[in-house]
C-alpha cells in the first residue's frame, strides 16, 4: 500500500481531493490532503511546506509516500518529497518549478507555459486590496471544471478560496529537482496549463508523461481514471526498487 500526499493548488483546498480519496482507496491505497494556508499573506513554501509535513505527522502516514501536487501545488510538492524521503513525485496538470527562479518569473519568461485561452479567462478574477484574488462562479467552471459533471462543477466553484501569491513571487529553493522517481500527468484540454508545454517540459527532464483526455481538475472529472495512473505509477516504482 502506498500512501499518496495530495497537495491542492491556487484556490483550492483539500475537498477538490476528495473523489480521488475515495478511489485510490478503492484500489488498496491511501490519501491524504490538507489545506494549505492560501489566504494568508504571510504564508510562503516554507509555511505551505511545514503545513503538509504536520498533516503527514499528524496521520502517522508509513512508507511509501507518493507526494501529487496539483498546478500551483507544483511548487510545494518537489519540496515536500525532498523533505519525507518520497518514493515518487508526480506533478498533476502543473509544471516543473526551476531551482532559483520564483514562478512569478517562471510565467513571465515562458510564455507558452499557460494554455491559449488562459489570460482571457484569468482577466475575469476579482482582485481584492491585499492583493489576493478569486473567481466568479462561471469563470472558474471555463476555466477549470469544463469537463466536470455539471453540478460538480458549481460545487467546486462555489468552494474556491482567496489566493494570496506569496509563495509565487519567492524564489524557488532547492539547487536541484529532487532526484526520485517523477512523473507528469497532463490534461489535452487542460485551459490553464498548456499541456504542449508540460510534455515537453516533462521530457526535457526524462521524466514519463501521462495525457488524460479533458480539462484542468482529473481528480474531480475523472478520478477512477486518474487513481489507476497514480496506482500504476506506485506499482511501477515499487517493481523497480525491488531487489
Amino acid at each position: 500500500m502506498t500512501t499518496f500526499v495530495l497537495i491542492h493548488g491556487a484556490w483550492h483546498g483539500a475537498w477538490c481531493w476528495e473523489p480521488l480519496v475515495e478511489e485510490l482507496r478503492a484500489v488498496g491505497h491511501e490519501a491524504i490532503a490538507m489545506d494549505l494556508p492560501a489566504g494568508d499573506p504571510d504564508a510562503g513554501l516554507a509555511a505551505s511546506t511545514d503545513v503538509v509535513l504536520a498533516a503527514v505527522d499528524d496521520a502517522k502516514v508509513l512508507d511509501p509516500v507518493m507526494v501529487v501536487g496539483h498546478s500551483l501545488g507544483g511548487l510545494v510538492a518537489p519540496l515536500v518529497a525532498e523533505r519525507l524521503g518520497a518514493a515518487g513525485l508526480v506533478y498533476l496538470c502543473s509544471f516543473i518549478p526551476r531551482p532559483g527562479v520564483s514562478f512569478a518569473e517562471q510565467g513571465r519568461t515562458t510564455p507558452q507555459l499557460f494554455s491559449a485561452t488562459y489570460d482571457e479567462l484569468a482577466a475575469e478574477q476579482i482582485g481584492f486590496d491585499d492583493g489576493s484574488s478569486t473567481w466568479p462562479e462561471t469563470a472558474a467552471i471555463e476555466a477549470f471544471y469544463h469537463d466536470c459533471p455539471p453540478e460538480e462543477a458549481a460545487r467546486a466553484a462555489s468552494r474556491l478560496r482567496r489566493q494570496q501569491w506569496t509563495s509565487s513571487s519567492e524564489r524557488w529553493p532547492l539547487a536541484a529537482l529532487p532526484e526520485l522517481p517523477t512523473l507528469v500527468v497532463t490534461g489535452a484540454e487542460d485551459r490553464v496549463i498548456a499541456p504542449d508545454h508540460g510534455r515537453a517540459d516533462a521530457e526535457a527532464h526524462g521524466y514519463p508523461v501521462v495525457e488524460l483526455a479533458g480539462g484542468h481538475s482529473p481528480m474531480l472529472a475523472r478520478p477512477a481514471e486518474l487513481a489507476t495512473v497514480l496506482a500504476d505509477f506506485a506499482s511501477t516504482v515499487a517493481a523497480a526498487g525491488s531487489p
